[in-house]
């Protein structure tokens, strides 16, 4: 079974838009943290919710000048790999 708890994580996403984020998971359900996308990088905030295998992040990611919403539904296959329907692949990392 996958473990997905709050706390520190970082979260690479793989295919199409490779992007790192450095994110907290927060108990009551927020996310904090910063997104690092082709050279550039932003803060990002939102929501997060784990019910297993799927981990669902809620994003809204200030990599530019505008907000840009994100939001994976990552299936995981263990805690630390997953992907989605759209065909990213995540690496993820706690602490």
């Amino acid at each position: 079974m996958s473990e997905i708890a709050a706390g520190k994580w970082t979260i690479e996403v793989s295919e199409f838009e490779p992007s790192t984020f450095a994110v907290e998971l927060k108990p009551d359900g927020s996310v904090s943290g910063e997104r690092r996308a082709n050279g550039h990088g932003g803060t990002v905030s939102g929501t997060w919710s784990f019910t297993d295998p799927v981990l669902r992040l809620d994003l809204s990611s200030q990599a530019g000048l505008n907000p840009q919403p994100v939001k994976y539904e990552i299936r995981l296959s263990d805690a630390s790999h997953g992907r989605d329907d759209e065909g990213h692949r995540f690496a993820l990392r706690k602490g």
